[in-house]
């Protein structure tokens, strides 16, 4: 590989493309506050975070792994797993193998580099106005993240 270039893929297409390495202008910190908070959801497989130029962006499956966990878990009781594996890396498995799609639903601007300033933004599906629409902001990263991530997947976030 060049130097200077890394390998990226874009969540919603999972198409893989040679880029110049960009300036990291979000904190590692500050992506890992996000992540954390995803991961501590209960439906965490359903979603990933993109880290990409001043934007903290989480994308959604189209798979529904939680019925998807109630059709197959009871299959994969009774199956012995690997050395090293649960039922937990079967259900991943699975869900990889599934025809999904990511879409983006919410993403976190910085807004203010200086004082560390984020605003939240969540995608409107309005048909006539698909396009990012403003929840709240500026304000610091921790708060607007623990405000907005727990509506993801519910009828909640589309009231935002």
């Amino acid at each position: 590989m060049p130097e200077g270039y890394e390998i990226y893929e874009h969540p919603e297409n999972a198409q893989v493309f040679l880029r110049k390495i960009r300036p990291r202008l979000i904190t590692e910190l500050e992506e890992q506050l996000v992540k954390n908070k995803l991961n501590a959801l209960k439906s965490s497989k359903r979603y990933i975070l993109e880290c990409k130029d001043e934007i903290l962006t989480i994308y959604e499956s189209n798979a529904d792994l939680e019925h998807m966990g109630n059709i197959f878990g009871g299959l994969l009781d009774g199956i012995p797993s690997p050395p090293g594996t649960n039922a937990n890396d079967a259900m991943t498995a699975l869900v990889n193998m599934a025809d999904q799609h990511y879409t983006a639903m919410l993403r976190f601007t910085l807004d203010d580099k200086v004082k560390r300033k984020f605003v939240a933004e969540r995608f409107c599906f309005r048909g006539s106005f698909d396009d990012w629409i403003t929840l709240s902001g500026p304000n610091n990263l921790r708060s607007i993240v623990e405000r907005y991530l727990s509506t993801l997947g519910k009828d909640a976030f589309f009231e935002l």
